[in-house]
């Protein structure tokens, strides 16, 4: 019992530095974004950030405060273990942010991010509507990206994913249907016998049994 406590309490303390850590992290990077704060290693991240990214530095900060706040809400008990998240609805809104960014590098010309020329959505956001472009064409990009963006969030409520549900189960309503219980037939009983009542005789025609006495006792 003692060892549980002791591991319970380790693990707390872990969860606790990661989270002002992360924390600690998210709130650098957006200084260094914001131009607020300087320095070789800040300068030399949120430069990375910028060209694979572009806008959406923002939501690798957001991420990082997240996980923070998740870590230190597990530490004092107060959070789901990461097992029951939800994870559908984490990752559609991934899907939507990725969207977005895709939407922001057409919105900014498409243009291909040459050394430390940031464009809006980095070499992600490029690489991203490089294909779309390929397999739909300029409008296709524009409308499955914008779907995406806008659709996706709305999948990641619970009404969405209600909604999800039921055209699941109107698509396919063969994975919807309830599965039928099995039939469990049980072997006929068979009838008892009734036993006969025993008729109720007067006392002169009941049959008496000798009984066996020893010779020294008198009768009766």
């Amino acid at each position: 019992m003692a060892f549980y406590t002791f591991l319970l309490r380790a693990r707390n303390a872990l969860l606790n530095a990661l989270g002002v850590l992360l924390l600690a992290w998210a709130a650098v990077l957006l200084l260094g974004w914001a131009g607020l704060t300087r320095g070789a290693w800040v300068n030399g991240m949120v430069a990375f950030l910028r060209a694979g990214l572009g806008l959406g530095t923002a939501y690798v900060v957001l991420a990082l405060a997240l996980v923070g706040l998740y870590a230190l809400a597990r530490a004092a008990g107060k959070a789901p273990p990461p097992e029951a998240l939800p994870w559908g609805r984490i990752t559609v809104w991934e899907v939507a942010l990725l969207a977005s960014v895709g939407l922001a590098d057409l919105a900014g010309g498409h243009a291909l991010p040459k050394g430390a020329v940031a464009t809006p959505g980095g070499a992600v956001g490029w690489g991203l509507v490089e294909f779309l472009l390929l397999v739909a064409g300029r409008a296709g990009a524009w409308g499955l990206l914008g779907v995406a963006a806008a659709l996706a969030p709305f999948a990641g409520t619970p009404l969405g994913g209600a909604l999800v549900s039921r055209l699941r189960a109107w698509l396919f309503p063969e994975e919807a249907a309830p599965e039928a219980a099995p039939v469990v037939t049980e072997a006929p009983k068979k009838p008892r016998r009734r036993k006969r009542p025993r008729p109720d005789l007067p006392p002169e025609f009941r049959r008496e049994v000798p009984i066996a006495r020893p010779e020294d006792e008198p009768p009766p």
